[in-house]
């Protein structure tokens, strides 16, 4: 089954639009701003980043922010662009791929346009943010499940991505100790600086984590819907794996060095986890038949 019209369009305004937003992350030129340090309502001092589109992010976001950039221009659209083909030529893995993508262009936007400081990109993001939000809705409501379940062979790895989405359910909450700590009394959680909230902090524990959940337990008891669900979360993994380093990269370049600790909990398991997503995603590709 071919997409409609309207999903091919607003997937194509997705791509235009994350060149738009994440290129002028990337190629903003620095300006003669320089780094400086203001004081949080919290009282803690923070270093303001001074250039380029992020110039009024930390300096410990804006490297996160371009590293997100980066993968987004050179890895993410060039995918995009492939699904939309393959989805156009009714090509089921076309299909599951542009919903996969669709929902890592979604998460992107969202982090941009509430996560990044406001700027003069911030009507960008929100049609980028809106395009990707009913572009997604169309692509998952536009899989025939139980087609997408007919076409598994036996290879399909189905109780390894429902182990991984289980565990990927949990690895989300590796920002609940620092907030817990805060809200008994402890200090902001690492990285807030002047910002009023972290949007990671939200998205991840509200969001993924419930449609890990759930995905896990629909793959357990073999059910057509988290076939779909758990392809989808795979290539959102896989792709934060990618952009964990993308960021971790930035960071570096920028002068930030990363506790063992961090690096350990928030890089190497995101890191882990997107590798592992990759492997299960290969398998189960492999296992979908496609009509002569």
């Amino acid at each position: 089954m071919k997409p409609s019209k309207a999903l091919l369009f607003l997937s194509s305004l997705v791509a235009i639009l994350a060149l738009i937003a994440s290129g002028a992350g990337l190629f903003w030129p620095a300006g003669e701003g320089q780094p400086f340090n203001i004081t949080s309502v919290r009282g803690d001092e923070v270093r303001i980043n001074g250039q380029g589109l992020y110039q009024h992010d930390t300096t410990f976001k804006a490297p996160i922010l371009r590293g997100a950039d980066a993968v987004t221009v050179f890895i993410a659209v060039p995918l995009l662009i492939a699904a939309i083909v393959l989805a156009s030529k009714g090509r089921l893995r076309g299909q599951l791929l542009l919903a996969g993508l669709l929902s890592y262009f979604l998460y992107n936007a969202i982090s941009l346009a509430l996560g990044a400081f406001f700027n003069e990109l911030v009507l960008v993001y929100v049609v980028y943010f809106s395009a990707s939000l009913f572009a997604f809705i169309l692509a998952f409501s536009a899989v025939d499940v139980d087609q997408l379940a007919a076409r598994i062979s036996a290879r399909a790895p189905r109780r390894g991505m429902a182990i991984f989405m289980f565990v990927a359910g949990l690895t989300v909450f590796v920002w609940l100790p620092e907030m817990i700590a805060a809200l008994l009394g402890g200090p902001a959680p690492a990285g807030l600086g002047h910002y009023t909230t972290e949007v990671t902090y939200i998205l991840d524990p509200a969001l993924i984590a419930p449609s890990a959940f759930v995905a896990s337990y629909l793959l357990f008891r073999a059910k057509p819907l988290g076939y779909l669900l758990g392809v989808i979360l795979l290539i959102l993994n896989a792709l934060v794996g990618v952009i964990v380093i993308g960021q971790t990269v930035m960071q570096t370049q920028a002068g930030i060095s990363l506790s063992p600790g961090q690096l350990i909990a928030f890089v190497g398991s995101f890191t882990v986890m997107g590798l592992f997503a990759l492997a299960l995603l290969v398998k189960f590709f492999g296992s979908i038949a496609e009509p002569a």
